[in-house]
């Protein structure tokens, strides 16, 4: 039992506190169990400490699942975890209808492309207790140099799993038009290949 009438069976009990108390593995057990589905027992591949091993930032396990509306189990698929992130898209409308939109490039381990960078947009997680939207703002902070003062100006377009086949956190895309000084900024910053990013870990251009 944990806490206040809060028992665990079958395989939730090989299940880590550290991993059963993150709201990331509590948002996927749920959506297991609304699908009448159970978790017959459970792996733990890696997990992946932040902050001085205080904040679970990730995790990676192999789970043992009865489908119940297929009457099977399914086994040793790994599911990575790590924290929910947000997205910005910043755009600046031309006068004949285009947009021009923000992307930036950096390096990361897994890439496998011409450019040797991933192209994406301003994005990612925060290690505080703060929204999606004023992460987002945040993060467009970081790696592009543009600060976003009234939040106002930022809309939220939607929410969704990203790659879903193998991990499980959501994306939450938000949007901002930008100004003009933003945006010339910002063609400045590209001009002279100026490097933003929080530390030394993370380069973005």
């Amino acid at each position: 039992m944990l806490g206040r009438c809060l028992f665990r069976r079958k395989g939730d009990v090989n299940v880590p506190l550290v991993i059963w108390k993150s709201h990331q593995f509590q948002q996927w057990y749920k959506s297991l169990l609304d699908n009448g589905n159970i978790l017959h027992d459970i792996n733990v591949i890696q997990t992946n400490f932040v902050s001085n091993k205080k904040y679970l930032f990730g995790f990676t396990i192999e789970p043992k699942i009865w489908l119940e509306k297929e009457n099977r189990f399914k086994a040793k698929d790994r599911i990575h975890f790590r924290t929910d992130i947000s997205s910005i898209l910043a755009y600046y409308p031309q006068s004949d209808g285009s947009f021009d939109m923000v992307f930036v490039e950096e390096f990361r381990p897994s890439v496998r492309n011409k450019l040797g960078r991933v192209l994406e947009l301003p994005g990612g997680s925060s290690f505080s207790d703060i929204s999606f939207e004023n992460n987002a703002i945040q993060e467009l902070f970081e790696e592009t140099g543009v600060k976003i003062n009234d939040l106002k100006r930022i809309k939220f377009i939607s929410s969704r799993q990203m790659v879903a086949t193998q991990m499980s956190y959501i994306n939450h895309l938000f949007c901002v038009e930008l100004q003009f000084d933003e945006f010339q900024f910002l063609k400045q910053q590209e001009k002279n290949n100026i490097a933003n990013g929080e530390n030394q870990h993370e380069k973005t251009f």
